[in-house]
């Protein structure tokens, strides 16, 4: 679940590069799923946002390259 009201987000306010940020923050610590989902928000608001497009492509890459692997 997305936790947006932590560092004051909405999207009224309009501001993708802020949750492109948390979509960022989120990859780093592993937390994939939230990732996403700030992305996707960032795309709602904004359907030409570059920087969430290029994070939704680098979790799908990943993910894709971990199911190519298989479990351990």
């Amino acid at each position: 679940m997305l936790n947006v009201e932590a560092v004051g987000l909405s999207e009224g306010e309009g501001d993708t590069t802020a949750f492109c940020l948390l979509g960022q923050c989120y990859e780093w610590k592993g937390m994939k799923e939230e990732a996403g989902e700030a992305f996707e928000r960032a795309l709602r608001m904004d359907s030409g946002s570059v920087l969430a497009r290029q994070g939704l492509d680098r979790l799908r890459l990943n993910q894709s390259q971990a199911n190519e692997i298989g479990p351990d």
